[in-house]
């Protein structure tokens, strides 16, 4: 199968190395990939599929040409877009080359998903979201993110005096950083920092906003608290910090939890069972 692997942001975060991740799952599944991303992307020097860059600016018919001309030369299957401003363009290109278009849905949003022909959505509770606000004629798969797994697993680190909570929005395992890790997030649909710190064997604390619940609640990896409510929070930084080794146990157990469940080799499982479905026309359509 051949895919077009699309990302047209200049920036670096989440869904950005999301992108770098599914190329990492498919490349696994033996698919032939080509990122398209922009000349100016943040991520240009971390692809290591063949690329085209192209300088990505408003919607005009030279730049669909253009698009449509060098796509040729591949001839993808599929189109799989990870920004939604960039579906209508790739829709077209997509329409032109005989390719089926999916958009990964990072946020309950549904606006422009409704050209694509199946959307991928990084949870279920998000999945249900977006059938709910409307998004009833496009088949919707849940696929989860994704991350690497180091090739070697660290050791939980001893509690500081005074104990260091760390809380980011991207978590980068510089040792000694924090000795709890806490996500108070009201909203968020997956929580990718998570992946990140149990990887780093950081106990963790979350809120139970959709996505950081379904991945971690009823696991025992993690303390999950009411977002919003701070007393809670509080109760639950309490208890970690006076629990050592109930802290090193969670630790160990999430990130055999991320790796059994959320590594690139686990999720190209699912991945890959998606695209047979979109690819045998086996859609199954959101009841109406």
């Amino acid at each position: 199968m051949k895919i077009v692997n699309v990302m047209i942001s200049r920036v670096m975060g989440g869904i950005e190395q999301a992108f770098l991740y599914y190329n990492a799952a498919f490349e696994s599944l033996g698919y032939e990939v080509l990122s398209v991303i922009d000349k100016k992307s943040a991520v240009i020097n971390e692809v290591q599929t063949p690329k085209l860059s192209i300088k990505f600016e408003k919607y005009n018919p030279l730049l669909i040409l253009k698009l449509y001309f060098a796509l040729k030369k591949f001839m993808p299957d599929m189109i799989i877009v990870h920004q939604k401003k960039a579906i209508p363009l790739f829709k077209i290109a997509a329409k032109m080359l005989g390719a089926t278009i999916i958009g990964v849905a990072h946020n309950p949003k549904i606006k422009r998903l409704e050209k694509c022909d199946a959307v991928f959505s990084v949870t279920q509770n998000q999945k249900d979201k977006m059938i709910t606000q409307g998004l009833k004629n496009v088949p919707v798969y849940a696929v989860p993110n994704m991350i690497k797994i180091p090739a070697r697993e660290p050791k939980f680190q001893p509690f500081h005096t005074p104990i260091i909570v760390g809380t980011m929005g991207r978590f980068e395992p510089i040792k000694g950083f924090c000795d709890i890790f806490v996500l108070p997030s009201l909203e968020e649909s997956f929580g990718m920092v998570l992946l990140e710190a149990a990887l780093a064997k950081k106990p963790l604390i979350c809120s139970d906003a959709a996505g950081p619940n379904e991945v971690w609640a009823n696991t025992g990896a993690a303390l999950v608290f009411e977002r919003g409510n701070a007393e809670m929070l509080a109760d639950k930084l309490a208890e970690m910090a006076a629990n050592p080794i109930m802290a090193r146990n969670m630790s160990e157990k999430a990130y055999r939890h991320v790796k059994e469940n959320y590594g690139v080799a686990s999720v190209a499982k699912v991945l890959k069972e998606a695209l047979d479905k979109v690819t045998k026309e086996e859609i199954q359509y959101p009841e109406q």
